[in-house]
């Protein structure tokens, strides 16, 4: 029974992270099953008389206190500008910092920080395992486009693999940063890893977004460097940088040679990355992005308009739509709704880890992704920027049941 509960566990905790939902369906939507876990989660432990799982201490308090304020302030500045929608207002959205709070110690009690990381890479291990099956067996990759709400050809025909709500957004980004984090463990010779298993969180990266192979290659240079500062070990980072080109490259043969229409996908992220970086020459996506760069200006700069961009009507003249999280955030609620925000995640990684290299890797990935898209509204990058400081808690090596 005790190992049958143990499962059980793991499978919530595997939700809780990758949210998988039935587009259309509402009641599996995660802004309602996320709340509802935690909801019977605080249930279960009064009847078991536990306590909350949680330490309510001053670091966690005054991060609450941020995101409540945040949230509140987000929440009138929409209900002053905008007919009242439920699920535009992030009512439901903004108490999924709050949830992980609570859920996160909870599914962490008992174990060592190693044990949770290992939980963590083993979960996207399965994702990669899942993908592997799903390129043999094309029909089964029939399940990941179930779980997918868009229809759309060009990417479903070569991308869509695994089991999650945010296919080609947030789980690769997720993927990209555990990846860079177990090789940077691995060299600091915290973790031991397994190259083949590395290979498959990289393959569901690979699979999935091209926005994470970014995360894992810039993560992965700071992650070398700041090795290399700290531990002034060039020889070693060298010969591990050579094992990863070898990697990389037999993997693009591989991809080159199977699947065709991804390597295509990824040759054009390459040649538009190149061209932006060596050039200055905006093509692809960097386009779409450059043309997507608009702030309000004076006052509506610091208090915000109310207004989400990413959702406004495309023949609305007033406003350029666009999907880059910082422009959205500040249209919201200004740099007031910014600061609260962006500040309370600060603080709550400041305060928890204390290998400072893995605070900057992590504040990195973040500004990334909420440039490709709208970091805030992701439960999985919510959940990572929680996770990973609890995870590395500078004052505790086991999560007790309390």
């Amino acid at each position: 029974m005790k190992k049958i509960l143990k499962y059980l566990k793991y499978l919530v905790l595997f939700y809780i992270i990758y949210t998988p939902s039935i587009p259309g369906v509402t009641f599996l939507d995660k802004n309602v099953t996320i709340p509802t876990i935690t909801i019977l989660a605080i249930l279960f432990n009064m009847i078991k008389k536990r306590r909350n799982n949680i330490r309510i201490d001053k670091t966690k308090l005054i991060f609450s206190g941020f995101i409540l304020l945040a949230d509140i302030y987000a929440l009138i500045m929409f209900t002053l500008n905008n007919e009242f929608d439920f699920a535009e207002s992030r009512i439901i959205q903004n108490l999924l910092p709050f949830c992980y709070l609570y859920l996160i110690p909870m599914f962490f009690a008992g174990k060592t920080k190693e044990e949770i990381f290992k939980l963590l890479i083993n979960f996207a291990i399965f994702q990669g395992v899942l993908t592997v099956l799903m390129l043999l067996f094309p029909a089964f990759h029939n399940l990941s486009l179930s779980l997918f709400s868009m229809d759309n050809h060009f990417i479903t025909d070569f991308r869509i693999y695994g089991i999650a709500s945010d296919f080609t957004y947030a789980t690769p980004i997720y993927h990209g940063f555990l990846a860079a984090l177990l090789v940077y463990k691995w060299i600091n010779k915290d973790e031991r890893v397994n190259l083949i298993k590395l290979g498959l969180i990289v393959l569901t990266i690979v699979m999935n977004g091209r926005t994470g192979l970014l995360i894992l290659f810039i993560d992965l240079i700071i992650f070398m460097i700041g090795y290399m500062i700290k531990k002034a070990n060039i020889i070693k980072v060298v010969s591990y940088a050579i094992i990863g080109l070898l990697m990389a490259g037999l993997a693009y043969l591989g991809i080159s040679s199977f699947l065709p229409q991804t390597s295509r996908f990824i040759n054009r992220f390459i040649n538009d990355t190149t061209s932006y970086l060596i050039e200055g020459d905006a093509s692809g996506n960097y386009k779409i992005l450059e043309n997507s760069v608009t702030v309000p200006s004076g006052s509506e700069l610091v208090f915000g308009k109310g207004v989400r961009l990413y959702k406004v009507d495309k023949t609305d003249s007033q406003y350029k739509k666009t999907d880059i999280g910082f422009i959205n955030d500040i249209f919201l609620g200004g740099l007031v709704y910014a600061c609260l925000m962006y500040f309370a995640y600060l603080y709550f990684m400041g305060k928890n880890i204390k290998d400072r290299l893995i605070v900057i890797v992590l504040i990195i990935t973040m500004a990334i992704a909420n440039i490709k898209g709208e970091a805030f509204r992701s439960s999985i990058l919510i959940f990572m920027l929680l996770a990973i400081p609890i995870m590395e808690n500078r004052l505790r090596n086991v999560y007790e049941t309390e």
